[in-house]
């Protein structure tokens, strides 16, 4: 499976599978812990 397909696959996830699948990439970034923080409060924030 190359990115394209991942992005085609991800458009029909429903918000909660989207969500999960966005946590499951966050941890697989490596080197980028602060900016993650960051997005993570802001996300908090909006909700």
């Amino acid at each position: 499976m190359d990115l394209k397909d991942l992005k085609k696959r991800a458009d029909v996830l429903d918000n909660s599978g989207k969500l999960e699948l966005f946590h499951f990439l966050q941890s697989r970034i490596t080197g980028m812990t602060t900016p993650i923080r960051a997005i993570d409060e802001i996300q908090e924030l909006k909700a």
